[in-house]
């Protein structure tokens, strides 16, 4: 086996899980990943010509993406997207997972990482949007300006649960060729030791290794 050298500072992606109450230590769950494994892929998307694209790779991969290779990503861990809404925050996170089949148990999670969970992402939006709505308008009405809404109060009905996973299966699933091209991915990364999404397994990767393969799919999902 051959491993890329890393300097020993090369810090661990972490995975967050809000729902863990502080009392029982830190809500951040690490290592999530060992960069000995992961550092041969960054290192093939950094040698990517040309300007950053966007890759849909999956966790704890794309948390390393942005910095160790200069890549744009789909997702990111915890969904937290501030240039757009929540709806689009759960499309991605659809999107990522390349067709795969889901249960509506499985939607729930996805909620609360990337539209439950950006609930920080919302106060912020609407904080700002008040804020220039003061100094532009000065109205008092600006004090209760709602730019971001949240989805289903503390959680997820199961009224919205079944109307997610049912959009999920009627038209993301189905469909993952065109939301990727709808969100300018050009690079998808699979992790070999899981099936070979559908829509990938006549398709040749032009990378891979023990654990990753990379497709070009910009030719795939561009519009005939």
């Amino acid at each position: 086996k051959v491993f890329s050298p890393i300097s020993t500072q090369f810090p661990f992606a972490v995975l967050y899980n809000p729902d863990r109450p502080e009392s029982t230590g830190s809500p951040y769950i690490k290592p999530a990943g060992s960069p000995q494994y992961i550092m041969p892929v960054l290192v093939a998307l950094r040698s990517l010509p040309g300007t950053p694209v966007v890759v849909a790779a999956p966790e704890p991969l794309s948390a390393y993406i942005p910095l160790y290779a200069g890549q744009h990503v789909l997702v990111g861990l915890g969904g937290g997207v501030f240039s757009v809404d929540t709806s689009e925050n759960f499309e991605r996170a659809f999107t990522s997972k390349l067709g795969q089949s889901l249960t509506e148990e499985s939607v729930t999670e996805i909620y609360g990482e990337f539209a439950g969970g950006a609930r920080g992402e919302i106060f912020s939006r609407n904080k700002l949007a008040r804020k220039l709505c003061t100094v532009v308008f000065h109205s008092p009405s600006c004090d209760t300006l709602v730019v971001a809404h949240y989805y289903a109060g503390n959680g997820m009905t199961d009224q919205s649960r079944s109307r997610w996973f049912s959009y999920y299966q009627t038209s993301v699933r189905p469909n993952v060729v065109k939301y990727l091209h709808r969100f300018n991915v050009s690079q998808v990364v699979i992790d070999r030791r899981l099936p070979t999404p559908e829509f990938l397994r006549e398709q040749t990767p032009w990378y891979q290794d023990e654990y990753y393969a990379i497709y070009d799919v910009a030719q795939l999902i561009s519009p005939h």
